[in-house]
């Protein structure tokens, strides 16, 4: 197998390249895309579930000004549909009567790779707990600076 998701060094934030400068004087070719604020569209196949989780998640990140962007309506439909995948695996169980142990091999594969799925999805906009670690939002809901939230982020760790 080539290589997994924490293969390698993780890259770099632009805003400390910055701060750190150029020293060898090569060619940056790092940029940061820029993608145009606008309305997230639900997906129809959503179910309750997935709907819940939907209107939860919009609420919640309509409080970090840019936290979402129109381009994010595919990532978080997925998350709402590993979330819909979760709530029906569970509701089987409850009416089944069985534990997860009970489950025939196939049910609890599908159970656990939609618990992965939905965390891994989550983790990238940081909704655990663990993952907003390090990440900087401003609190009166401006635009932060690349740079001053690394020497924030910095400032908090000395």
């Amino acid at each position: 197998m080539a290589g997994s998701a924490n293969s390698g060094r993780r890259p770099t934030p632009v805003a400390e390249m910055m701060l750190k400068g150029n020293p060898g004087k090569r060619k940056s070719s790092v940029t940061e895309t820029a993608f145009p604020e606008g309305e997230l569209e639900m997906p129809e196949t959503l179910g309750p579930a997935g709907i819940q989780a939907w209107r939860f998640v919009i609420k919640q990140c309509k409080a970090v000004p840019g936290m979402l962007k129109a381009i994010d309506t595919y990532s978080l439909g997925m998350f709402c549909h590993a979330i819909q995948d979760v709530a029906e695996i569970r509701e089987h169980l409850m009416e089944s009567g069985k534990r997860v142990g009970e489950l025939p091999l196939s049910e609890r594969k599908a159970l656990r790779e939609a618990e992965a799925t939905a965390i891994k999805l989550g983790a990238r906009y940081g909704w655990t707990p663990s993952d907003r670690v390090g990440k900087v939002f401003s609190s009166d809901g401006g635009p932060i600076d690349p740079l001053q939230a690394l020497l924030m982020k910095r400032a908090a760790n000395n």
